[in-house]
């Protein structure tokens, strides 16, 4: 593999693995298929699977109506393919990239890169040409006869993961647009409704070692638990600082006195000058006396 070089502020990839956590159930798919209309309906056709050095990504698009007038490839009929080898709930700490190509074979590369700046096109020094087969990024484009082919080869060095965190693991988003003419567009993720987004997703399409499309779901466990090392957020602390109330006897009443213990994990006391009846849903905050 050829060591990508002149990347600026590089990653430091944590050393842990990170285990998909667990899978939607029963969600399994060799192949996924996106339909929309437009004028005319589009169908995209989507599958993928682990090769030597990295992952590669097949769409196959019928298109009756091919539209590529805008002279952009966003706004153009097109496929894109959000790539994520890494366990972030966010959009990846610069580890995310996603991939579009147009039914011109038009295409933008781009890489997340930092929490203010979204994505931006991916530089000449981590990929010279894209078109060419190289062992770093490279795609191909197949005009058909009912509409087009397009695949994506990406390498582990690409998605700044190492094949041990990667493999088996590495999420993706897919996308048609199916845009006809300028005022008339479809456009649609796979999963959107059910909550998979680049952003801020509850769920990710994630490959499985077997080539299989699964579903990876963030309701499973903690935020926290879910967060890169590095990521932004790793400082933060969830539910370990919570008072616990004192033990009672089962009932939501009780009556304390001037210097009673509140809490079994914190030093606050009673303040009441003579006996009173507290509800411990309207007891104060651990922080207030």
């Amino acid at each position: 593999m050829k060591v990508v070089t002149g990347m600026t502020d590089p990653i430091k990839t944590p050393i842990r693995e990170y285990y998909p956590i667990s899978y939607i159930e029963d969600f399994c798919e060799k192949e996924l298929s996106i339909s929309l209309s437009a004028t005319g309906t589009a169908t995209a056709t989507y599958s993928a699977e682990y090769v030597t050095g990295g992952i590669k990504v097949y769409a196959t698009v019928v298109d009756p109506v091919i539209y590529t007038s805008s002279g952009s490839v966003g706004s153009n009929d097109n496929v894109t393919v959000h790539l994520q080898a890494a366990n972030s709930i966010m959009r990846g700490d610069r580890f995310a990239v996603y991939f579009q190509c147009d039914a011109g074979g038009n295409y933008k590369l781009c890489r997340y890169s930092d929490a203010d700046g979204g994505f931006a096109a991916v530089t000449s020094d981590e990929v010279a040409d894209p078109s060419a087969e190289n062992d770093t990024f490279y795609y191909t484009y197949e005009k058909t006869y009912d509409g087009y082919k397009v695949s994506l080869f990406a390498s582990y060095d690409f998605l700044r993961m190492p094949e041990g965190y990667a493999f088996g693991k590495t999420r993706m988003l897919l996308s048609l647009r199916n845009t006809d003419s300028a005022d008339s567009t479809n456009y649609y993720v796979y999963g959107s409704d059910e909550g998979v987004s680049y952003d801020m997703p509850n769920t990710w399409l994630v490959l499985d070692k077997d080539n299989n499309f699964t579903r990876d779901d963030f309701d499973t466990v903690s935020f926290k638990e879910d967060m890169l090392s590095d990521n932004e957020f790793a400082d933060l602390k969830f539910l370990d600082s919570l008072a616990v109330l004192e033990a009672g006897e089962g009932c939501t009443l009780r009556e304390t006195k001037a210097g009673a213990s509140l809490f079994s994990n914190r030093t606050y006391i009673s303040h009441a000058l003579k006996a009173a009846r507290c509800s411990w849903s309207t007891m104060p905050r651990a922080d207030a006396q």
